[in-house]
């Protein structure tokens, strides 16, 4: 006669099966959150097919930060409406996770395009201004700068890194900061209008701003961003020489910042 109607699998094939070592089944096994199904008389122990299903839902409870301590109290009082319930906690919490791994990963390819941008700057770029088609561009702005007192300089930033970080817009592109044409003409190179943060798409966001797609002159910076007088002569005197007409704002936006370099020396930036 059958001994068994369903098939039992001894410690080392029940590890392979889960993915795991006999040294963890022992550990479930001795605080009481996986015991075998039965032990035989020599003292070896057997798992069945629905505790592969057991073991599943423990991995996953771990996974998300559970301790082994409220994994097996809810095992021991595991019913279908508590099943459910967990279930939904877990979603909830698996759905944050992601979002925020989106969100990294972004932040990483972002990183990933600048240094690749780096990469491919000529060396006469840093001397003399090049005309780029550039497509249009999604900033977050700040409330207007409009001075270079340091006070309101250093709030006004403070608050707008706080902002983009607590509304999800650090995407990887460092801050930059918006100069009005009005303090061009006038050599004011350090009376920002704006600082702003660039986003990948369009956000429902009141600081919204849209940098329109078009030809404009460049030019990049090596060195301290915070002294860029030289870079905005040369973008000016460029400008007159070709009887051309600038904008409502300049950009200047960083491409090789602290996070990547860091020397001073070598921090690369982008003026438009």
């Amino acid at each position: 006669m059958q001994k068994n109607l369903f098939p039992y699998f001894s410690t080392s094939r029940f590890a392979r099966l889960c993915g795991t070592n006999k040294r963890t089944l022992f550990h479930y096994d001795d605080i009481g959150l996986l015991p075998p199904e039965r032990t035989d008389e020599k003292g070896y122990r057997y798992y069945t097919q629905q505790q592969y299903l057991l073991f599943q839902i423990i991995t996953v409870l771990k996974r998300m930060g559970m301790q082994l301590g409220e994994i097996k109290r809810f095992i021991e009082q595991r019913d279908p409406g508590r099943f459910e319930a967990l279930l939904a906690e877990q979603d909830l919490r698996i759905g944050e996770q992601i979002e925020q791994l989106t969100r990294m990963k972004q932040l990483i390819r972002t990183r990933q395009s600048l240094l690749r941008e780096a990469q491919d700057i000529l060396p006469e770029q840093f001397e003399l201004p090049f005309f780029e088609q550039l497509p249009q561009a999604f900033l977050i702005r700040s409330e207007p700068v409009d001075s270079d007192e340091h006070d309101r300089f250093t709030r006004i930033l403070y608050e707008h890194l706080s902002y983009c970080e607590q509304h999800r817009f650090q995407e990887g592109f460092p801050f930059g900061a918006m100069i009005s044409r009005e303090s061009l003409e006038m050599n004011n190179f350090k009376k920002y209008a704006y600082f702003f943060t660039q986003i990948h798409h369009p956000a429902d966001d009141p600081h919204l701003f849209c940098r329109p797609a078009g030809t404009y002159a460049c030019l990049y910076l090596r060195g301290d961003y915070r002294e860029p007088q030289p870079a905005y002569q040369r973008l000016l005197q460029f400008f007159r020489e070709n009887h051309l007409t600038m904008g409502d704002y300049s950009y200047k936006e960083g491409i090789i910042d602290e996070t990547a370099q860091q020397c001073p020396d070598r921090l690369i930036t982008k003026i438009l």
